[in-house]
C-alpha cells in the first residue's frame, strides 16, 4: 500500500513540474513573440519615415543622390522582409546607409525629432527583445526545462545593435 502511494505521490509531482515547466517555457516563448513584435513595429516606423526623408531632401551632388537611391532600396528590403532574421539584416544595412548619409543632409527638423525618437525605442526594444531572447534560450538548456523543450522550443537568435548609438551621436 506505500509504494502505490509513494508513486501517485511521485507521479503527481512529476505532472506537476511538468506542467510548471511547459507553462514557463510557453511564457518566455510568448514573451518573446511579443518583444519581436514591439521591435519589428518600431523597424517599420522607421521604414515609414524613409520615404519622408528623400522626398524631403535635395542631393547636393552625384554621390547624395546615389546614397539616397540606396536608401530607398534598403528600406524596400527592411519593408518586404519575412523573417526576423532577413528584416535586422536588412536593417543593419539601412542603419549603416543612415550613419552615412544623415550627417552629409540638411533635414526639417521635425522629420530629425521623429527619427531621432524613433531610434531611441528601437534601441529600447532591441534590448527588450535581446533580453527575453537570453531568457527564454538560458531556460531551454537548463533543467527540468530542457527535458521539455526537447523537439518542441528551438533556440532563438538575439540582434546586436548595428550604428544605432554612433548615428545618434552623429545626427545630435
Amino acid at each position: 500500500m506505500a509504494v502505490i502511494v509513494l508513486v501517485i505521490v511521485v507521479a503527481a509531482a512529476l505532472y506537476i513540474v511538468y506542467t510548471r515547466t511547459n507553462t514557463d517555457l510557453v511564457s518566455k516563448d510568448n514573451l518573446c513573440e511579443k518583444a519581436w513584435e514591439d521591435l519589428d513595429e518600431q523597424l517599420e516606423r522607421r521604414s515609414a519615415l524613409i520615404p519622408k526623408l528623400i522626398e524631403g531632401t535635395v542631393p547636393q551632388n552625384d554621390e547624395q543622390a546615389e546614397a539616397l537611391s540606396y536608401l530607398g532600396r534598403m528600406q524596400a528590403a527592411v519593408t518586404s522582409a519575412t523573417t526576423p532574421e532577413s528584416k535586422m539584416s536588412a536593417s543593419a544595412e539601412l542603419t549603416s546607409v543612415l550613419n552615412s548619409v544623415l550627417p552629409s543632409l540638411e533635414m526639417q527638423p521635425e522629420l530629425k525629432e521623429e527619427l531621432d525618437d524613433i531610434d531611441a525605442k528601437l534601441t529600447y526594444a532591441r534590448a527588450s527583445y535581446n533580453e527575453c531572447v537570453y531568457n527564454y534560450n538560458q531556460a531551454i538548456i537548463t533543467l527540468p526545462e530542457s527535458l521539455i523543450a526537447r523537439g518542441r522550443f528551438l533556440a532563438r537568435q538575439s540582434f546586436d545593435a548595428v550604428g544605432d548609438t554612433a548615428r545618434q551621436q552623429l545626427t545630435s
